[in-house]
């Protein structure tokens, strides 16, 4: 078997890598253990945080500002104490506007 790109794994990281991978005129061949797509991410509650920065672009529209700290609060509000902890806090970072980007690319 010839390939540009192996991703191993159909989650939401692999289906992502395989599509941009593809898009870029690569050859791509997927590997996935289960029976169907989705990974660990079809377990998930389905929730990809896009704000922080200040927010998205529709959020900055709304009069709405999202900085990356609302969601370390809204983590120890929706599981509490023992969600998340200072180890695993997210730090402030362009790269969820970055992914609300290549999501919008449609």
């Amino acid at each position: 078997m010839e390939t540009d790109v192996i991703v191993v794994g159909f989650g939401a990281a692999g289906a992502c890598a395989a599509i941009e991978a593809a898009q870029a005129g690569a050859g791509v061949t997927l590997f996935e253990v289960a029976s169907g797509s989705g990974g660990t991410s079809a377990l998930s509650g389905g929730e990809i945080y896009l704000g922080g920065g200040g927010g998205t672009p529709a959020q900055q529209q709304a009069g709405f500002v999202d900085d990356t700290e609302d969601l370390y609060r809204y983590l120890l509000m929706a599981g509490g104490p023992d969600a998340t902890s200072p180890r695993f806090a997210p730090t402030p970072t362009a790269a969820e506007l970055t992914m609300t980007g290549w999501l919008n690319r449609g």
